[in-house]
């Protein structure tokens, strides 16, 4: 017996992909860009686009 299960029908599993009109409504790019991940995203990201070029 599942302890957690509690009735009825369950929900369809919802993708990330079904979020991702949502979240770029409400993120904010400054907000985003006080984080050091995001940083370092968008200070990379020019050059793996100019890589790409060069190896393709």
């Amino acid at each position: 017996m599942n302890l957690f299960y509690f009735g009825g029908r369950r929900r369809p599993k919802q993708k990330a992909a079904d979020f991702i009109d949502v979240i770029g409504e409400r993120i904010r790019l400054k907000s985003l860009r006080e984080i050091p991940t995001y940083q370092c995203f968008e200070n990379e990201l020019p050059i793996a686009f100019i890589e790409v070029v060069y190896l393709s």
